[in-house]
This record gives C-alpha cells, sequence and structure tokens, in this order.
C-alpha cells in the first residue's frame, strides 16, 4: 500500500493499492506493480509503504469492478457494504468488508454522497418543523 499524499478531506483514504514490489533501486527507492503487472511511474522510499500480507496471490482475472456501494451497515465494529458489481444484476449484490477492496475511491465517495443526502435531508426537515411550530430565527443583540 501507498500513502496518499492529495488527501482533501478526513474520508479520503489514507492509501492506496495493494502494489507488489518488483525491485529495489540502488538508491532505496521502491519499484512497484499494480495487480495488472504495469510499473508505476514513480519509485517510492519505504516511508510511503505500507506493508500488508496476503496469504494467496489474487490473479487480475479474479477481481471485481464495482458499479457503485448501495448502503453500509456496522458489524461486529466495522463497516460492511452492500456492492453492485458491474455487469451483474441486483440478485448478485453482496455485503464486502473494507479489507476486500483494492481501491477506497469508492468507499469515500460513497461517504460523500450520504453525507450531502443527510444534510440536506435534516436541514430540511428542521425548517419545516420550525415554519409548522410558527418559529423565527431570533437574532443576537450584544
Amino acid at each position: 500500500m501507498v500513502t496518499v499524499n492529495y488527501k482533501t478531506n478526513k474520508l479520503d483514504v489514507p492509501y492506496e493499492g495493494p502494489y507488489k514490489v518488483k525491485r529495489i533501486t540502488q538508491g532505496g527507492s521502491y519499484v512497484l506493480e499494480d495487480e495488472k503487472g504495469n510499473l508505476l511511474p514513480k519509485n517510492y522510499p519505504s516511508s510511503a509503504l505500507k506493508m500488508i500480507s496476503q496469504d494467496e496471490v489474487i490473479s487480475s482475472n479474479k477481481f471485481y469492478q464495482v458499479e457503485a456501494i448501495l448502503a453500509h451497515k456496522k458489524v461486529k465494529g466495522k463497516y460492511i457494504y452492500k456492492c453492485r458489481w458491474k455487469g451483474y444484476d441486483e440478485s448478485e449484490d453482496t455485503w464486502e468488508p473494507t479489507s476486500h477492496f483494492a481501491d477506497l475511491k469508492f468507499i469515500a465517495e460513497y461517504w460523500q454522497r450520504i453525507d450531502l443526502k443527510e444534510t440536506s435531508y435534516s436541514s430540511t426537515t428542521i425548517n419545516e418543523k420550525n415554519k409548522s411550530q410558527g418559529r423565527r430565527k431570533r437574532s443576537k443583540r450584544y
């Protein structure tokens, strides 16, 4: 996994990957390869890498593409996500833990999307409630 340096908010993923170490350069930086066998365009110092264990090497034909994340729930203190897969219908939707995602951008996009929905819903509900009860905004006087 490689540290992401361009995070714009706290929901952005801290790492990208996984990647395989292809070789170590003479200067001590690492040349990495993605799951499709392509070399990454730059070399990384060890401080920018996070080692993960992978008991079984997953071939690229065992990867499925996420079309959308539809929902989430907490199981034993960890989030799992209901995924719709590209090329499959809704009967094939599955619940997946974060660790099953090679790229966490879909999770970050999902949280941003639902955060916007929840924010707009809650502000509408409060405004409608205040109108129905005849409340007015009070201005502060100093």
